[in-house]
Formats: C-alpha cells, sequence, structure tokens
C-alpha cells in the first residue's frame, strides 16, 4: 500500500481525472488539455513546445503558460502534480497513474518477437494481461468527445496519436484472435475479429477481414460468409486486401463448393463447429480415447448431465481423428422405443442421394422397411420390416454395415451412440451384431456415451455381455478442476477472476462445465458485482435449474422429500436432522441417502468420533431443491429442527453455535419470540466465546425481529440488547449503530425510571464522544453515568470508571487518569462474573497504557501479564488483541524491540481476523514506531502509509498527528531537516489532543535547534517540556529533556546541559524506559574524550553499545562506533577497526532506506533525536 498513485487520469475513451478513487474536474478547458497532453508523455516537455503548440505565434505565449500553470495547480487536487525545472515540466508520475502509459508498456511487452508467433497459442497469463489491455478502452476514441478545431497543432496531435494507440490495440485484438483460432474457438475469435472490422476505417486490416471469412467457414455459416464475402468485394475491391486476394477468393470458392454439395436436409451439427469455450481439462480422459482409437473396439464414457461428453468427443475428433469416418448417432429419450431411431435419423441426414445410387441395389432393399423413402432414388418391392423374423433383421444389420463401409472409404470408423442411455433395443442389437462380426477390431471404434444412473434394461443387457467385457474401455468424466473453472471464466467474461471468485464457481456448480458457463452467463445477464474478488450471488440459470429439475423428477418419492428437507436445513446436514426434519424411520432414510449418493446428489463426510456429515455436491442444487418445497412444510421443517435443537440444548446450555441455529430456525418457523430470545442469549455468549463479530451480527438479528414484530420487551432484555449491541458497534467503530443503541437505552431507561439503562447508557454514550474527539462532553456523559451507577452493578460500574479514566488521559491529564484507574481497581477482588472480569480486564489494558505515558515501565508490565492472563481465561479475542497490544507497548516503552515486533504481530492478526478496523490502525502505528527504532526505515514509512490509508479509508484523523511527528522522526534521523519541520508543522496543525500538540512542538524545536535557529528551537523545546510535567506525561518529558540537554552540550553550554540531563538519566533509569541514559552515555563519552581519559570513555561508549545491542537499535549502535572512532583520533589510537564497524552499520541502515528518503546519512552525524 506504500507506493499506491493517488492521482489517475483515463484517456482511453472519455477523459476522467480520479483523486483516491473519486472523480475530481478541472473547469478550465486549456488547463484540461494540458493535463491530458502532459499526461501522454514519457519524459519532461519544454516551455518553448508547450507555447508552440497551445499560442503558436502569439507574442504572450509565455505569459499564457505561466498563467495557465498557476490556474491549472489551484484546480488540481495537490498543486505538486505539477513538477517544473526551469525550462522544463512534467507531471510527477510518482503520484500519478495514466492509462495511456500503462497501456503503451503493455504493447511494448506483448508485441516481443517471441509472442508474434501466429501459429501457436499464447502462454495463459499473456493472454489474460492481453485481454486486460484491450479492455482499458472504456470507448473506441482515444480523448473521446474533446475536440479542439481552434488549434490545428492540437487537433493533429490528437489524430495522429488516436490513430497510434487505435492500431496498438487492433495488433492485440488480432493476436487474441489468432489465439482463439489456435484453440478452435471460433465463435470467440468471430467477436474479435467483428471488432477489428468495426474500428478500420482506413481498411489497414486485410488479415482481420480474410480471418473473420475463415471463422465463418469453420462455424459451418456458409449462406453468412458468402453474404460477407459479396460485401468485401464491394468495399475492398477485387484486389483490395493485399497479400490476402488470392487466399481469400480460394476461400470463397471453398465455401460455394461445399455449400452447393450440402444436403437441403443437413443439419447444423457439424464436425468443424467448436463450442464458444475453449477445451480445458481431461487430459487423461482424452489419452485413453487416443489409445483406443489406435486399439480399436469399444469405450463407454460415463457422467453426469453437463460434464462435457460430447464436448470431449468433439475435441477427440479434432485432435486425434480428423481422417477418420464418424458416425454419431443421437438418441432421443421421446423416441427411445421407435426401433432404430438414432441410425434413420443419420441416414436420412447424413447420407447423399449419390451414395445411394452407388451400394449395391440388393443392400438398398434390405433398408426398404425402415427407410421407405428410399423407393424415391431406387425403384424396390414394398416390404414392411419384422423384428421377429431373424433373418430379414440379420439382413438389415449387414445392410447398414455395408452401408458403413462403402462411405468410409478404407478410412476408419468411430460410431459414436450418444445418450446411449435412451438408446432402443435394435439399435442395440445392431452395435451386437458389429461386435459379432469383429468389425470395431478391424475398421474402428465404438465410443458409447451416456448417464449411467438412466440406462435401459437391454443396453445394460448388451454392456454385460462377458464375450467383448475385455475389450471394453470404462472412462468416467470427473468434473474439471479449480484451475480449469478459472480458464472457462476468462474465455466466458473476457477478464481473468480471483482465485476466490473460482472457488466460489466451483463450490456452486461442482466443477460440471455446463453449469460453470450458464451461471457465468446470467452473472453477465444479471451484471452481479463483486466484493473483495468474489461474487454477491451465483444465479441460478434456467438452464440449471432445468437439468435439475430433471434430475429430481427420477428419484424416489422418499429420496426426494429428503433432499428437499435436507435443502432446507442448508449445505451441510446430519442423520440426526435430517430425521427430525422428515420424520422418516431410520431405514427409509437410509435407503434415501444411499440413492441419493448413487445419483452424486450429496457426498459424505466422515470424521473420528463424529456424526456423518453430508453435504449437497453444488450449491445450485441444493437452491433448486430449496425452492421444490412449500412454505407450509418449510416452516414445519424449521419448527421441528428448532424442537430438535432445544433438546440438545439441556446438555449444552451455553452452547452459542446451537443457540444460534435455534434462534435462525425459530425465526424462520415464525416463533419470533423465541428466536429473539436465543439471539439475545447466542449474542451474549458469543461474546465470552471469543466470536465478536457474529455477536454483533446476532444483535442486528434480535433488532431486526423487535423492529418487525414489534412486541414489549422486558427491562433486562433492553438492557443486553441495546448495551450490548452497542458495546460492540463501539468495538468496531460504528459511530452510528452505537449511537442509537445508547440512546434507546436511555430513552427507555428514562420511560421506566431504571437506573441500570439510564447509567449504562450514559456510560456508553461518554465512550463514544470520547471517540468521536469530544472528550469535555464525554466526561459529562460519564458523571452522570457514575451517579446512575452507583449501587452497581459491579461490571457497568467498573466500565463507567475505567471510562473516566480514558478522559483524562485524552485530555493529556495523565495524574488524573491514574487516580480513576485506581478506583476502578480497586474494585478487581469483587469481579467474579465473566461480565465483571470482562470489563476488569479493560480496566487493566488501560492501566497498562498510562503507566507506559508515566514512565512507570515495571507497572506497566505487571498490567500487561494481567490483561493476557485474564483475556486468556476468558477467551475473548477482543481481550486477546488488546493484551497482545499492551504487551508490545510496553515492550516497546521499555526497549525491548524485537519482542514488542512479535507482539505486535499477534495483535495485527487478531485485529484482521475479529474485522477491528480501529485497533488495526494502533498496531500498525506502534510497528512503525519500532520500525524507526530498529533502523528499518523502509518499513516504518510503509507502515506510516498504511495507517494513513486505513484511517482515510474510515474518515479518521485522530492518528494524524502522531503519524505526521513519527515521519518527522524518520526524516530527522536521515539529517533531512526541511522535511522533517514539514511534517512537525502538519503534525500540530491535525493533532486533536494536548499531548500529541506537545510531541510535534517537542519536534519542531528540536529540529529547530539543528537547523540554527537556537533560541526558537529552545523556546519550543521547554514550552513541551512544561506541557509535559504538568500533565505527568513523564515519558516524553524525560525524552525532551534528554534532547534539550544534548542542544546545550552541542552549542558549548556544558554545565547547564549535565544538570539537565542528571535530572532525567536517575529516574529514567529506574523506571527503565527506553534508551533511558543514552543522552547521559554519549555526553559523558564526549567529555571524557575532550578530557583525554580513555577509561571512562570506554566505558561510557561500552554502555551505549550494550544498550544497542539489548534494544536492537541501528541509531545507538552507530553513535556508539562514531564515538569509538573519535575516540580514536583524539587518542592517537588505530583506528581501522572502529571505521570497519560505523562502515558496517551505516551499511545496514543504507539497505533498510526507503527510496522515498532521499537524504544520504552523514557518516560524521549520527541522530541526537535517537537518543533519551
Amino acid at each position: 500500500m506504500g507506493g499506491e498513485k493517488r492521482f489517475s487520469i483515463r484517456l482511453l475513451g472519455t477523459p476522467k481525472l480520479f483523486w483516491n478513487g473519486k472523480q475530481v474536474s478541472i473547469q478550465r478547458r486549456m488547463a484540461r488539455i494540458l493535463v491530458y497532453y502532459l499526461a501522454c508523455q514519457h519524459s519532461d516537455v519544454s516551455r518553448s513546445e508547450l507555447m508552440n503548440l497551445l499560442w503558436p505565434e502569439e507574442l504572450n505565449a509565455r505569459r499564457n503558460l505561466r498563467d495557465l500553470l498557476s490556474k491549472l495547480r489551484s484546480e488540481l487536487p495537490s498543486p505538486d502534480l505539477i513538477i517544473t525545472d526551469r525550462d522544463w515540466i512534467r507531471l510527477d508520475f510518482d503520484q500519478t497513474e495514466v492509462d495511456v502509459l500503462v497501456f503503451e508498456e503493455a504493447y511494448r511487452q506483448l508485441t516481443l518477437p517471441f509472442l508474434s508467433l501466429e501459429n501457436r497459442p499464447l502462454p495463459e497469463p499473456v493472454f489474460e494481461k492481453m485481454i486486460s489491455a484491450v479492455n482499458m478502452w472504456d470507448a473506441p476514441q482515444f480523448m473521446n468527445g474533446i475536440s479542439i478545431l481552434d488549434n490545428d497543432d492540437l487537433e493533429t496531435w490528437l489524430s495522429d496519436k488516436h490513430q497510434v494507440l487505435l492500431d496498438h490495440r487492433l495488433d492485440l485484438m488480432l493476436r487474441l484472435s489468432s489465439h482463439l483460432t489456435n484453440t478452435h474457438d471460433w465463435d470467440g475469435a468471430l467477436q474479435w475479429l467483428d471488432e477489428i472490422v468495426a474500428l478500420d476505417d482506413h481498411f489497414q486490416y486485410p488479415k482481420a477481414v480474410y480471418a473473420r471469412l475463415d471463422a465463418l467457414y469453420h462455424l459451418e455459416r456458409l449462406n453468412q460468409a458468402l453474404d460477407y464475402a459479396r460485401q468485401v468485394e464491394e468495399v475492398w475491391g477485387p484486389e483490395g486486401l493485399a497479400n490476402y486476394t488470392s487466399q481469400f477468393k480460394m476461400l470463397v470458392e471453398r465455401i460455394q463448393k461445399e455449400r452447393s454439395s450440402r444436403p437441403a436436409n443437413r443439419p447444423a451439427f457439424s464436425k468443424k463447429t467448436a463450442p464458444l469455450v475453449p477445451f480445458t481439462g481431461q487430459t487423461e480422459v482424452m489419452e485413453q480415447l487416443r489409445k483406443a482409437f489406435f486399439r480399436g473396439n469399444m469405450v463407454c464414457l460415463t457422467g453426469v448431465a453437463g460434464i462435457g461428453k460430447s464436448r470431449i468427443i468433439q475435441e477427440f475428433e479434432q485432435q486425434f481423428a480428423k481422417n477418420a469416418f464418424f458416425v454419431k448417432l443421437c438418441c432421443l429419450r421421446v423416441e427411445k422405443d421407435i426401433l432404430f431411431h438414432p441410425l434413420v435419423d443419420w441416414m436420412r441426414k447424413e447420407v447423399a442421394p449419390e451414395q445411394w445410387k452407388k451400394m449395391e441395389s440388393f443392400w438398398v432393399a434390405q433398408l426398404q422397411p425402415i427407410l421407405p423413402e428410399l423407393q424415391r432414388i431406387l425403384p424396390l418391392s414394398s416390404m414392411t420390416y419384422d423384428s421377429m423374423v431373424d433373418n430379414q433383421r440379420r439382413s438389415i444389420f449387414e445392410a447398414i454395415r455395408q452401408l458403413l463401409i462403402q462411405i468410409a472409404n478404407n478410412r476408419k470408423i468411430v460410431i459414436v451412440l450418444d445418450d446411449a442411455h435412451w438408446s432402443d433395443a435394435e439399435t442395440i442389437a445392431f452395435l451386437d451384431y458389429l461386435f459379432l462380426r469383429g468389425f470395431f477390431e478391424e475398421s474402428g471404434l465404438l465410443i458409447n456415451a451416456f448417464r449411467e444412473m438412466e440406462t435401459t434394461a437391454h443396453f445394460k443387457e448388451f454392456l454385460q455381455v462377458r464375450s467383448w467385457q475385455n475389450q471394453m474401455i470404462p472412462l468416467t468424466v470427473q468434473p474439471v478442476r479449480v484451475e480449469d473453472v478459472s480458464q472457462i471464466a476468462l474465455s466466458v467474461l473476457r477478464a481473468p477472476i480471483s482465485s476466490k471468485a473460482a472457488n466460489q464457481l466451483m463450490d456452486a456448480t461442482g466443477g460440471v462445465p455446463l453449469f460453470v458457463i450458464e451461471s457465468l452467463r446470467a452473472i453477465i445477464e444479471l451484471s452481479i458485482q463483486q466484493v473483495n474478488g468474489m461474487w454477491q450471488r451465483i444465479p441460478l440459470s434456467g438452464v440449471v435449474h432445468a437439468v435439475f429439475r430433471d434430475q429430481l423428477g427420477r428419484l424416489s418419492s422418499n429420496a426426494r422429500q429428503i433432499l428437499n428437507s435436507a435443502a432446507v436445513i442448508g449445505r451441510e446436514f446430519t442423520f440426526s436432522f435430517l430425521s427430525s426434519a422428515t420424520g422418516l424411520d431410520n431405514l427409509t432414510l437410509v435407503s434415501g441417502l444411499e440413492e441419493l449418493q448413487e445419483q452424486g446428489f450429496i457426498r459424505l463426510s466422515q470424521s473420528p468420533y463424529a456424526e456423518n456429515q453430508y453435504c449437497f455436491c453444488q450449491q445450485l442444487l441444493q437452491e433448486v431443491a430449496s425452492l421444490e418445497i412449500s412454505e407450509t412444510r418449510r416452516q414445519m421443517i424449521f419448527l421441528h429442527l428448532a424442537q430438535m435443537l432445544e433438546s440438545e440444548l439441556e446438555a449444552r446450555p451455553n452452547d452459542p453455535i446451537l443457540i444460534s441455529r435455534a434462534a435462525a430456525y425459530y425465526a424462520d418457523g415464525g416463533q419470533s419470540l423465541k428466536a429473539f430470545r436465543y439471539w439475545l442469549k447466542a449474542a451474549k455468549l458469543k461474546i465470552f466465546s471469543g466470536d465478536g463479530r457474529t455477536s454483533f451480527e446476532a444483535y442486528q438479528n434480535a433488532q431486526m425481529i423487535v423492529r418487525t414484530r414489534g412486541f414489549d420487551i422486558s427491562h433486562e432484555q433492553i438492557y443486553e440488547l441495546y448495551v450490548g449491541w452497542g458495546e460492540q458497534a463501539l468495538l468496531r467503530y460504528d459511530m452510528g449503530t452505537a449511537n442509537e443503541c445508547f440512546n434507546n437505552a436511555i430513552l427507555e431507561g428514562q420511560r421506566r425510571s431504571d437506573d441500570l439503562l439510564l447509567g449504562s447508557g450514559y456510560s456508553g454514550m461518554a465512550h463514544l464522544y470520547a471517540m468521536r474527539g469530544l472528550p469535555v462532553q464525554a466526561a459529562q456523559y460519564a458523571e452522570r453515568a457514575i451517579y446512575y451507577l452507583r449501587d452497581g452493578p459491579l461490571d457497568e460500574l467498573i466500565k463507567a470508571r475505567t471510562r473516566q479514566s480514558i478522559f483524562s488521559a485524552q485530555q493529556s491529564n495523565i495524574t488524573q487518569a491514574l487516580i480513576e484507574i485506581d478506583n476502578a481497581l480497586q474494585l478487581a477482588n469483587l469481579a467474579a462474573t465473566p461480565a465483571e472480569c470482562y470489563a476488569l480486564t479493560n480496566a487493566y489494558h488501560q492501566a497498562t497504557i498510562l503507566f507506559i505515558l508515566h514512565a512507570d515501565i515495571p507497572d506497566a508490565l505487571k498490567f500487561a501479564r494481567k490483561t493476557a492472563d485474564l483475556a486468556a481465561e476468558s477467551g475473548v479475542s477482543e481481550l486477546k488483541l488488546k493484551a497482545e497490544l499492551g504487551l508490545a507497548m510496553a515492550a516497546f516503552a521499555g526497549g525491548q524491540n524485537l519482542l514488542a515486533m512479535q507482539h505486535c504481530g499477534t495483535a495485527m492478526q487478531l485485529s484482521e481476523a475479529n474485522y477491528i478496523w480501529w485497533y488495526a490502525l494502533q498496531t500498525t502505528l506502534l510497528a512503525a514506531k519500532i520500525s524507526l527504532a530498529l533502523g528499518r526505515s523502509s518499513n516504518c514509512l510503509e507502515h506510516i502509509q498504511n495507517a494513513m490509508n486505513l484511517a482515510d479509508l474510515y474518515q479518521n484523523q485522530h492518528v494524524h498527528g502522531d503519524l505526521f511527528n513519527l515521519k518527522g522522526k524518520l526524516y530527522l534521523s536521515f539529517g533531512d531537516y526541511k522535511t522533517a519541520l514539514a511534517c512537525f508543522e502538519e503534525g500540530l496543525l491535525l493533532s486533536r489532543q494536548m499531548q500529541v500538540m506537545a510531541i510535534n512542538q517537542h519536534g519542531l524545536g528540536l529540529t529547530r535547534c539543528l537547523l540554527g535557529d537556537l533560541d526558537g528551537g529552545l523556546f519550543q523545546l521547554r514550552e513541551a517540556i512544561r506541557v509535559f510535567e504538568l500533565w505527568g506525561l513523564r515519558k516524553y518529558e524525560w525524552e525532551a529533556r534528554a534532547h534539550l540537554a544534548l542542544i546545550l552540550y552541542q552549542n558549548g553550554q556544558v554545565e547547564n546541559a549535565l544538570n539537565e540531563i542528571t535530572r532525567v538519566t536517575a529516574e529514567s533509569v529506574r523506571m527503565g524506559t527506553a534508551g533511558a541514559g543514552s543522552a547521559s552515555a554519549y555526553i559523558q563519552a564526549m567529555e571524557a574524550i575532550k578530557q583525554e581519559k580513555p577509561v571512562f570513555a570506554r566505558e561510557a561508549i561500552q554502555n551505549l553499545m550494550d544498550m544497542a545491542n539489548r534494544e536492537g537499535g541501528l541509531w545507538l549502535r552507530w553513535h556508539a562506533v562514531h564515538l569509538g572512532v573519535l575516540a580514536c583520533k583524539n587518542l592517537n589510537q588505530p583506528i581501522e577497526d572502529c571505521l570497519l564497524k560505523q562502515e558496517e552499520v551505516l551499511v545496514l541502515l543504507g539497505q533498510m532506506q526507503s527510496k522515498e528518503i532521499v537524504a544520504q546519512l552523514d557518516p560524521e552525524n549520527p541522530p541526537i533525536v535517537a537518543l533519551t
């Protein structure tokens, strides 16, 4: 997040400007044109170029440009977006993203020579990137809608730039069409070619014209192809296609010839036709088919509806059997009782009259009983077919065999019996006859494609004949993988999808290709959007619904009842739940479940020592099954389930999951009062089970029931609902919900004269106002809360007193805050219930923060550990988060930086897992401080930027003062005093609390002293110290006094410096604060060096080095080795070792230096800001 660009310029289509994702506008037309022109330049633009372009031959051009730049800066979201350097002007591309430049860079990468070989498919990542590049355009025209009629030079630039970019786009689209052609996706290729032809106004892409005709030919749209050929001749002329003219004419002749020879009744199916979506997956099945083709005999291809059996056969034909003679016999459910129906349909549609005339009349005569229309072709005697006459039956079989051999003309024959489960007995008998004659061993392959659960009796008998079972290869088509789902989505949506979306689609469809494709088309049709990389829902398309309904119709009545009831329960269900929902006896239930498993509707998930769990194989199947059940029966099922859960709750009365499910079932079953009670109980239990997020949702559900049903609730229920929900809303910084909840509690308390509702409501409002940055109003509410809660309950009293302490701390009055937290902690021995321990844990956490600010590290660590102990006992995620954050803060304050970073990482994980963004923000801020202390400047800046982004996202400005202060310290450490000064000034401006204002004033004073403004700097430093001392902020006070002493020392006021540092060192060392005594050690070492006292110098330097090693800080180590260098120089000792150590430290700091920090470290000037 650290390098995110804030300004975005979109010119590929209608021009648009965005700042932080929100559209902005520039009112002046010429100012807009200037921004657009600069955005398209890869390098700086000279002023003379802009003057000649915008105001050619005008004497005042330079003044016009200067005025325009001034006005433009005033209209831009940030004036720094325009950078001027003497005679050169450019946009700040570190902050700006321009789609034109991104597109041009993508084009450069995607047109490398090895990617331009059009006779092979593109690598998948390249294909995805190419689609993304083409889809960057939201309109066909560059800078669509912009016209500059009064300036010929600008019009020429606009026109030329448009043509160059359009050519790039058309080149990419043409390569995409070639890729799809190579993968046999002719429909997909045709879509791109249509767009290319439509956009090619200058007739520069004859290849696209030829490729479009070729695609129409392969899709068997011959009439459309011939119409298109005539249009091309009219528009392009007879020789207008350049190198493609002869190829185009040859292809037109081929189309004309094939069109004239095609039978009038020929169906739309063709061997050349390929579906819209490219084939993916199923490599093992394809390999088995290839081997079977060369070996001969029979393949049984089985799989559920929509799994892709027909598609596999088509791909097999295109890849391995192009020269074979394919006989596709299609069985239909409505004709399954008509003898020979797939064979008759094939002969009528595929056998041309010329073929019948070539055949011996004897064999043609044998087929007359099943094909009476043969009399129109050849004069034959009248015959009828009787299946009981075996000789006649065999004659027909042999006649068909002769026909196949004749048409095949010595080619290998592949007979495909598609949907073989609907085949008739005579067709199966014919195939049996071919096997007995050894037809497939000699001439080819039989592929039976069928659904195993729907086969007819005679087809089953055919498969079980022992004589050829050893020649049969069973192949089951499995669902595609997640990776294949992603590829299908890419083809349908023309854009890649995330892994989350692919898994979501896989879960909904079970990996059945037809369901995946239809679901994606429904997503397009309904314009369903994605949230966090997933669709809001996967819609149920009409095709998928029809397929599932057809499958459900073939289930037994018991199995269907079980499936419908299971759909009401949810995606997963158990035997016991089904038993309650259906009321069926165990044997019937077992039988129905086995049937559903055999049909592939559900699957079993076994776990050791647990009841078997069943699950729908497809989410969409559950949706269809749920639609099949009436509302009356649905409510009855929910009530049965709720009553069953109530019996389970007798054994586990405090199980939040069971209680939540019971609440949901009672709500769906129409028992709203019971549902409300259970939701309240679930919400409370979920807080103490460590699941605050679902607790918040449970409160929402309870509130929804109250609003919808409007029944009266008791005083206890009002407290649990509004106060409990309000506390969870505060935790998640949901101000609106918290305000509504606590206001409702206060109103109900006033109506009922209830002290608990009034006190807890005022307590919550106090915290709410504090979070809004209004501590005075918060303190007033807190006083009212204490008054109403004076007699308890204990948890609310501890909570109110803790909040009083928080408000005092917000006003920077740490002394008063410590008194108030002590009042809360005096009640610690009385805490016994989970709610009381919960409140006490929060009090301990507040005490940790206060003792850190008061520089009492031992007590801070003591209360941090108490917080962690109670949090571990409770198991509440929120408390664990606060405990980890408190331990991190205490460790950092005590100089244990690496340990602090470990606790910080755990706190961040907990805050992200529980969606508590406020603590994620606090943890990120702390991580930035620790990174700075360790010398990891790059990490520090990244954390600062992340924190700023998070604060801006949630519109919270409370931490900006801290963040800019931290940024100022970072630049101060690198010697960039001017940037540091600007950061401290910005931090002071954005500060909301007195202590934050004071620490920024401290930074300003120190920086001004370093810049040479000693009087002004010392004044600000002393003012900051006065504030810290007044409010008991000893941590900041001691740090500021140490810096004051160092400034005095550097400016020759040695005695004053020693007096100042002496006051600080003893106390800070005793309290164990981070870096305690480092400033004193520095001054002692410098004095010893000046006075040529090597023993004292080495001792002070070693103390500083020990501190650096203990805390892991590179800045302190730099000070120690630099002092060593100075000591060696002044005392005439060997210096090489010290210089080497200093170089090592500087290299380490340089390696961790952020690119944003351009200042170079001065080896002779380690930062005094690191000393305290």
